[in-house]
């Protein structure tokens, strides 16, 4: 394996590995941190056995197959199972998320979250990016 980039952060789908131990202990060779990613329909206890090897765990809240696919509230309590799974590691949500989506990851145990549409969906100019992000800076408790 060849590093030619530095990632702090490396995820890769569960379902697509044949060997899930293997390619998280490469990603840690690297020193970026070990991710599995998971689509909406996986079991996670079928990995339950990867997570002394997992740093980070990224649920798929929407189906991952195509641009414009909504959030699905049903996979919040996917997040808290992670979450009590993989225990020690940081729990990250992906897909259609928006404010309101947002505060309910967050209380389900979802430390961090990718947000496209959410902040770069405007029509609007660049300068419009960076007020659409600051909505998400800071979630009430």
């Amino acid at each position: 394996m060849v590093k030619t980039a530095e990632a702090g952060w490396v995820f890769v789908h569960a379902e697509a590995l044949a060997n899930p131990a293997e390619a998280l202990a490469l990603i840690r060779a690297t020193g970026a941190k070990a991710g599995l990613a998971f689509n909406p329909a996986t079991r996670l206890q079928s990995y339950r056995y990867l997570t002394h090897l997992t740093d980070s765990v990224l649920i798929m809240t929407s189906e991952p197959d195509g641009y414009g696919q909504l959030f699905n509230p049903w996979l919040i309590s996917k997040v808290a199972e992670a979450a009590d799974i993989f225990s020690a590691s940081e729990i990250w949500a992906d897909g259609g998320i928006d404010l309101p989506a947002a505060k309910r990851l967050y209380h389900a145990g979802a430390g961090h979250m990718v947000l496209g549409r959410a902040v770069f969906g405007s029509n609007d100019e660049v300068a419009d990016y960076a007020a659409n992000a600051a909505k998400f800076t800071e979630i009430e408790l």
